[in-house]
């Protein structure tokens, strides 16, 4: 089987750009797809970024055409066929919800979506407040699911969508995690909602991510993303032996040779980071680089460069 979408070609083996004979991307290579909603000045679009262990990697890009998603159908099942190829634990929740949600606009009669006049069962809610989700209608996504929570409070899914639209739209963490903590704790033994959680807290320094992601390899000892979580939150408190021993009971648990090679490659970084003063150095600096407030300071000091040029200039030409 083969898709094309934009100027990539995905077969069972990887992916091609235009009409190159070899693959700019194989399948066992693959160690992240991850689907973002990014903003610009024309709107939110998607973009999904595969990355791999040869440090090659492509993004594939989904943006409204006069106001209709036209290409989200298409998109939609290149990212499921994606899914399918490349190492699960290594596929983002995202991925997997534009790949559902995105093929179902245009391709079936609930796309015509029922009137406002008609009582609408819960069903019939969770599949409009998904497919305008998936577009972005954030007000309306919300609307159909606070329906469902008007006739059921503890309905899962529809607690879920509001926390997803949320995160789409720009909340901060402060107000999403709260959500998706009442969620677990109304359904503790949903691998889902656990998965979720544990993944979004990497981006805090709340040590309950640390809980729950142990609690989600507890419940499923196949868990192989809450491992991945579980060592990084030791790896960024400095404990490198704890780190390794939550990877190496990880290579064991994975199925997935791609994923057990991928787990000895994190091993054997780690072992440098922790050996290595010179190597340690340098990876500080990389992700200093990347800090959110480093980026401030760059461009805080631009700003202040531009502002003595035009102060020069109205000086020179008086204006």
């Amino acid at each position: 089987m083969m898709l094309t979408y934009g100027r990539f070609h995905f077969d069972d083996q990887g992916i091609k750009k235009g009409s190159r004979d070899d693959y700019l991307v194989r399948w066992d290579d693959v160690t992240s797809v991850l689907t973002f909603v990014m903003g610009s000045r024309n709107g939110k679009y998607y973009r999904t970024d595969i990355s791999t262990r040869t440090e090659q990697s492509i993004s594939l890009s989904c943006r409204k055409a006069f106001f209709t998603f036209s290409k989200l159908p298409g998109y939609g099942k290149v990212l499921e066929f994606i899914a399918k190829k490349a190492p699960e634990p290594f596929v983002s929740e995202k991925t997997k919800y534009v790949a559902k949600w995105g093929q179902q606009i245009g391709s079936t009669k609930k796309l015509q979506m029922t009137t406002g006049s008609q009582i609408l069962d819960v069903e019939d809610l969770k599949f409009r407040g998904n497919l305008h989700l998936v577009q972005f209608h954030f007000w309306k996504a919300k609307k159909a699911f606070r329906k469902i929570l008007a006739m059921n409070p503890n309905d899962g899914d529809a607690l879920e969508g509001i926390a997803l639209a949320d995160i789409d739209s720009g909340e901060s963490l402060s107000q999403i995690i709260p959500q998706l903590e009442h969620l677990v704790a109304l359904s503790p033994y949903h691998v889902g909602y656990l998965r979720r959680l544990t993944m979004l807290m990497l981006d805090t320094d709340d040590s309950q991510g640390e809980n729950y992601a142990s609690r989600l390899i507890n419940l499923n000892p196949g868990e192989i993303s809450g491992r991945l979580s579980l060592a990084f939150y030791n790896f960024r408190k400095g404990l490198f032996s704890e780190s390794e021993t939550i990877l190496r009971a990880t290579e064991t648990a994975a199925n997935d040779s791609r994923v057990k090679g991928y787990v000895r490659e994190q091993i054997s970084y780690i072992e440098k980071y922790e050996t290595d003063s010179e190597f340690r150095k340098e990876e500080n600096v990389k992700a200093t680089k990347r800090t959110p407030w480093t980026i401030l300071k760059y461009i805080v000091v631009a700003l202040i460069i531009l502002f003595f040029l035009f102060r020069m200039a109205q000086r020179i030409f008086k204006f």
